[in-house]
């Protein structure tokens, strides 16, 4: 994938007759900024862009999209993962971020960087989202809460990690 894209979901199954599909989704973008967005299904700008009618969130996220009306048009969009150009990213609230956002950051305790970590995923949680940090030999998982978790910099590309030593040491 190239740098310019990102990926929120991918296309799981249809949904009905008359071409909705069923997605999983990276994240928030899709479930609450998903009317009207334009998404392509490779992450190349030269591909193919559909737009989105229509987010309904029933048991699965389910979405329509311009011009595929039938089961027959939705078939061929399964298993495909929906990419949006990071320039189309909606804009978030003061202090929210997006998953895709976080990916990477460093950890620090009180402005001391932890070296070799860095944000690796974000896995989703029914109570609340948990950040994985790696140094590529060992994984730590944190619960993403203030009580865990303090203040977050994009620009300085950290995320501030409460009793680090804590975590290690439960390994």
């Amino acid at each position: 994938m190239t740098e310019e894209f990102i990926s929120i979901g991918k296309i799981v199954s249809t949904h009905g007759l008359k071409g909705k599909v069923k997605v999983i989704t990276d994240g928030s973008i899709l479930s609450e900024h998903g009317n009207g967005l334009e998404i392509f299904l490779s992450p190349d700008s030269k591909s193919p862009t559909f737009k989105i009618i229509s987010v309904s969130r029933q048991k699965s996220l389910v979405i329509s999209i311009k011009d595929v009306e039938t089961i027959e048009a939705a078939n061929p969009l399964v298993g495909k993962n929906i990419y949006i150009q990071k320039s189309n990213v909606p804009g978030l609230p003061v202090g929210e971020y997006y998953n895709f956002q976080i990916l990477g950051l460093k950890p620090v305790e009180s402005g001391i960087p932890i070296t070799g970590f860095t944000v690796c995923s974000v896995m989703e949680n029914p109570v609340h989202p948990i950040l994985e940090f790696s140094n590529g030999e060992t994984s730590v998982l944190i619960p993403f809460i203030d009580k865990y978790i303090g203040a977050i910099s994009l620009q300085a590309g950290e995320v501030e990690v409460k009793d680090w030593q804590a975590w290690i040491d439960a390994l």
